[in-house]
């Protein structure tokens, strides 16, 4: 309906900038903990992983939500192209950069694996 609340733009939902600020502040807060700890010289295994654990938490929402995103948009996706294509060819995109890991933190966890 014309002049309706829109909730489909997350910017337009009440909070969204100081919900994404306090994120932006806990992954920048995790982040400069974990290259102090680098700097610190040979960090041990255990504390390097509590931060690992902490990115690889806080990085889950994002890679869900990108993930999310191309389940949605491929339907569209698929029914443009052939529109446009005129063909049967398939159209579908995917979100590159990720393993067959069985959650968003394992997938992102994963990336963070260190071998000394």
């Amino acid at each position: 309906m014309e002049g309706e609340h829109d909730n489909r733009h997350r910017g337009s939902e009440p909070n969204h900038n100081l919900r994404r600020d306090r994120y932006e502040c806990q992954c920048s807060c995790a982040l400069k903990q974990k290259n102090a700890l680098l700097r610190e010289g040979r960090p041990s295994i255990e504390h390097l992983a509590v931060w690992n654990q902490r990115l690889a938490d806080l990085g889950a929402p994002v890679v869900a939500a990108r993930l999310e995103f191309v389940e949605r948009v491929n339907p569209l996706l698929g029914e443009f192209f052939a529109e446009i294509s005129q063909s049967k060819a398939i159209a579908r995109c995917r979100y590159r950069g990720i393993t067959d890991a069985n959650t968003p933190v394992d997938v992102v966890a994963g990336s963070f694996a260190w071998d000394w």
